[in-house]
């Protein structure tokens, strides 16, 4: 058996070098495993470093025009001669019997889908500050090994791109890193290759040392990056929509803002409360504004790749139509007038909500499952606006009525066409959908409007209600009542 040890790397030739030197003094064999450095574009020429360790590594270097992690990761997989793929990463500090780990482990589980995540800590000659012992604890913003047990499976969201390994013929069965992620793209594999039947374990003794000194601001504007990333996460997995923070961390990030509260704000208190000698009794102080300022940064990349689609937005709106019953079809009339508008720049996804087998019909209630899928949808969805409409009431005027309301007045918020039967109507821009948390509460009724009312209010929105039509009479109670 023979390993592939991919290094994506990009201007750290320095750090780079001490890696390569760890990986020369491992365990195993020169023989048992080779070492592809996977440059992303860089400007100081690690290669250089070839003639320094060429003699002691079964060495390669694979050049590409600068993208990102995951770009540089495909080409050295393409390069790769091994039957066990081991990624790190270059200001990594492979302790001696690491590939030994490795190696060992899948000898022992030969099965194409066994994989291993191995142990990340701080190099021992690394200065540590609270901060940074603060994201690899508890918190987990960075590793979170706390949570798993040695020798045991871990979840898909463990498989860091550190010190992980994976069979090379099951990854290229299943699919490589997504290069369209500029983040979370370990992580992002790692869901994939779990829905591909990966087992992956967890050996603390596999150990990896990071050489990285991490300050507040550029930890910050990791967590941005990050939050921009589970956007693109979402979209492309919305299966997902309840297990990633991407409707917590928009409200979180608004709901700071509103207070006050600036990212550089924090960051500068952060930074002055970081180099002090602190009681212990002003520790669970610290760790509190760490929380506040990293939750508020994830927040703020949410929000930041939300508005760029916004502003980008291919379809004018997403008209969004839970239903159980799809299998009725629309008046053709209807559906003529319907089509027209797509092409005029509405997109529509019709749904059914259920388990079981069972559909359930949110004409008679909203309940959580169907407001879980309408926010799968919205993490779907590339309007600007969303329009939330039962299928019962939808209308193509009423659909283009909502949307330009919303569109000629922003600052109302949310708009709301009040139908019959207690059923309602209405269209919000879509990163305020998210801001405001999604729907949240779910209820026994069919209105979609009044989750909405209350949190807008408090965010300086003044949600407006369409004037009723001749051909409606039945209309619930004013927002005022």
């Amino acid at each position: 058996m023979k390993l592939s040890v991919l290094i994506p790397v990009y201007n750290r030739r320095t750090a780079l070098a001490q890696c390569l030197g760890a990986l020369a003094r491992q365990t195993i064999g020169r023989d048992e495993f080779e070492v592809i450095v996977c440059d992303d574009g860089s400007d100081d020429q690690p290669e250089a470093l070839a003639g320094a360790f060429g003699s002691a590594l079964d060495l390669r270097f694979v050049r590409r025009a600068h993208a990102n992690r995951a770009a540089a990761l495909n080409t050295g997989f393409h390069a790769a001669r091994g039957d066990v793929v081991v990624f790190t990463d270059s200001d990594m500090v492979p302790t001696p019997a690491l590939l030994e780990k490795h190696r060992d482990f899948h000898r022992r589980d030969p099965r194409p889908q066994a994989a291993l995540l191995g142990y990340m800590d701080w190099y021992p000659a690394l200065p540590v500050t609270r901060f940074m012992r603060h994201i690899v604890e508890d918190s987990a913003w960075q590793f979170g090994y706390r949570a798993l047990t040695d020798g045991a499976p871990a979840t898909w969201g463990y498989f860091y791109g550190g010190n992980s390994s994976v069979k090379r013929e099951f990854l290229a069965a299943h699919g490589l890193h997504d290069e369209s992620f500029a983040r979370a793209e370990d992580v992002e594999l790692g869901y994939r290759l779990s829905q591909a039947g990966m087992e992956l374990v967890y050996d603390a003794s596999a150990v990896n040392q990071h050489n990285h000194f991490v300050t507040v601001r550029d930890f910050v504007r990791r967590n941005e990056n990050v939050g921009r990333a589970l956007v693109h996460f979402a979209r492309r997995h919305p299966e997902l929509t309840g297990h990633l923070p991407v409707f917590a961390g928009a409200a979180i990030a608004r709901e700071t803002e509103r207070r006050g509260l600036t990212v550089d704000g924090l960051v500068a208190q952060a930074e002055a409360v970081d180099g002090l000698e602190l009681p212990p009794s002003e520790d669970m102080e610290v760790a509190r504004l760490y929380e506040v300022l990293l939750a508020f940064a994830l927040g703020q990349g949410i929000r930041q790749a939300l508005r760029a689609d916004f502003e980008q937005a291919r379809a004018r709106a997403t008209v969004i139509v839970p239903s159980g019953r799809l299998d009725t079809p629309l008046a053709a009339p209807l559906r003529d007038r319907l089509v027209a508008l797509e092409q005029a720049g509405y997109e529509f996804l019709l749904f059914q909500a259920g388990r079981e087998g069972l559909a359930l019909d949110p004409t008679a209630s909203l309940g959580a499952e169907v407001l879980h899928a309408c926010q799968a949808a919205a993490v779907r969805a590339s309007g600007k606006y969303l329009c939330f409409v039962h299928r019962a009431d939808l209308d193509d005027r009423r659909l283009t009525a909502l949307t330009d309301a919303i569109a000629r007045e922003p600052e109302a918020g949310l708009v709301i066409d009040r139908s019959v039967s207690g059923r309602d109507a209405v269209a919000i821009a879509r990163p305020l959908f998210f801001e405001c948390g999604g729907f949240g509460q779910a209820g026994g009724d069919a209105a979609f409007g009044w989750r909405f009312v209350e949190k807008l209010g408090v965010l300086g929105y003044r949600p407006r209600e369409l004037a009723p039509s001749s051909d409606r009479p039945e209309r619930m109670p004013s927002l005022e009542a």
